[in-house]
């Protein structure tokens, strides 16, 4: 299990934008501790040096 905390600095309520979305600001610094997978981590694979290059796709949001 991993575990960690988000501290936020500052924070800006910037309301509406463009008559569309809500629109926060937030600065934070988060802490966390990182630890070995374990080996049964569907994704342990991928994070091998030999392992191929993957990638995602993303299309813009509407």
């Amino acid at each position: 299990m991993r575990e960690g905390a988000v501290s936020v600095l500052e924070q800006k309520d910037l309301g509406v934008v463009d008559n569309n979305r809500y629109h926060v600001w937030i600065k934070a610094e988060v802490a966390y501790a990182i630890g070995p997978k374990p080996s049964g981590a569907p994704q342990a694979g991928l994070m091998e040096a030999d392992a191929p290059l993957t990638r995602r796709k993303s299309r813009p949001r509407n």
